[in-house]
């Protein structure tokens, strides 16, 4: 399969501009439900349970079911769902069971038995809706003309989001990516609905998408990038190993032959990559990885390494090493608000307790707690609290533990609980 963009649903043909490409039935897909929660306000940024285990009050049950937390302040709001239908609005207690924060412009919800109008039709059930921070709007997803449920969120066919990876640049479109057939899932916004309007091959290879849209993978040799505004695909082979990285929304790359740092070019008339020495970056030890997360001017690595990028001097930037927290057994990088989080270990043993540490970019404060329960196999499925607070847990099964941990404080917490708590920081824009 061409590794350009193509419509789902339709011929292998169909490519490039996708607006001609959508087929009616799907094109008119409409909601007859509007629903909306609290906007996201900076500060309040932590999505939860009212009664949280790890926060050690009752809830009081007479008040929402989840609220948004200052954790620093320690200062909450009611969480609050609106539903209106047929000019009518009554407000929802909805059930959350699952949240993924995606970018700083939305977060996926999954949602328990809810109703929905779509195309004068009313369906109830398990399904996933498009939180748009700013405004607090929800949009359902429809996924191959029907309303996307919450079962087709798994461990291998998941949302893109920039709290494990900082490879794509492009806000306004979602991104599913199904790692068992290597292709991405493309949603956009239409008609109060979130649709999937196109898939992306990357045949399990690495990839980045710019603030453009555009897509750069990485096939061996070959660079391959597809101009979203072109609709045009362009394959490049380099005799020296090249290693691309996106900063700012750009693509850059640099090459193991040398410490340079290099601007990628589209160009449609030589029908090429080509790569630029970018003369204003300084030579540097920077080697980019894929599975690395940023925040502000710093990035982190899953073997824990942190670089600091300086571009404030356009006519020198530099890209230096800060701090490497372990020089072995690295295992993942997630990201917070303002904050970069590791995971490490004493030996390659999955099965030892894990290591974390973190660095705050705002204030350059950072730590690092070894900790005394769990396993570094758990803690694969990190997620950030707040800027100084992480969790993670066993496999969710009818009884398990949850693991909390305060980066400052060198606290850790252990639950057991029967279901998953719902509690994450939800990112926005700087």
């Amino acid at each position: 399969m061409s590794a350009v963009l193509q419509r789902s649903m339709l011929s292998l043909a169909c490519v490039g501009l996708l607006s001609a490409c959508l087929p009616e039935d799907e094109s008119s897909n409409k909601s007859a439900t509007t629903i909306t929660m609290n906007s996201v306000v900076s500060g309040s940024q932590t999505l939860q349970l009212r009664g949280l285990d790890y926060d050690g009050i009752q809830p009081d049950v007479t008040k929402s079911r989840y609220v948004y937390k200052n954790r620093v302040t320690d200062s909450s709001t009611a969480v609050v769902f609106n539903i209106t239908e047929n000019g009518t609005t009554n407000s929802s207690d909805l059930v959350i069971s699952a949240i993924t924060d995606i970018n700083d412009t939305y977060s996926a919800l999954s949602v328990t038995n809810l109703t929905l109008t779509i195309d004068d039709k009313k369906i109830t059930g398990d399904y996933v809706l498009i939180q748009e921070k700013k405004s607090g709007k929800l949009y359902p997803v429809i996924s191959n003309g029907a309303p996307f449920a919450s079962n087709q969120i798994t461990a291998t066919a998941y949302w893109h989001d920039s709290h494990r990876t900082s490879n794509i640049a492009d806000e306004a479109r979602l991104f599913r990516n199904d790692t068992n057939t290597g292709i991405l899932n493309i949603f956009e916004l239409s008609n109060g609905l979130f649709v999937d309007k196109a898939t992306y091959d990357y045949s399990g290879k690495p990839f980045w998408i710019n603030q453009y849209g555009d897509f750069l993978r990485q096939d061996g040799s070959n660079l391959v990038w597809y101009k979203r505004s072109e609709a045009k695909e362009i394959v490049t082979s380099f005799a020296d190993s090249i290693s691309p990285f996106l900063y700012k929304g750009t693509f850059y790359a640099t090459k193991t032959s040398d410490n340079r740092v290099y601007s990628l070019e589209f160009s449609s008339l030589l029908d090429t990559i080509s790569v630029i020495d970018d003369t204003t970056w300084a030579d540097t030890s920077y080697a980019p990885t894929y599975d690395a997360v940023k925040r502000g001017n710093y990035e982190m690595t899953a073997g824990c390494e942190v670089y600091e990028f300086n571009a404030n001097n356009p006519y020198r930037k530099e890209i230096t090493s800060f701090r490497n927290f372990s020089a072995t057994n690295g295992q993942l990088a997630v990201a917070g608000q303002n904050s970069l989080f590791c995971v490490h270990a004493a030996s390659s043993n999955a099965a030892v307790s894990p290591i974390i540490s973190f660095l705050n970019t705002a204030t350059q404060v950072y730590n690092t707690v070894a900790l005394s329960k769990g396993t570094v196999s758990d803690a694969g499925n990190l997620t950030v609290l707040s800027d100084t607070e992480v969790m993670f847990s066993e496999t969710p099964s009818s009884s398990f533990k949850e693991y909390y941990v305060d980066m400052i404080n060198e606290a850790e917490k252990e639950f057991t609980v029967t279901e998953a708590s719902i509690v994450t920081i939800q990112t926005l824009a700087n």
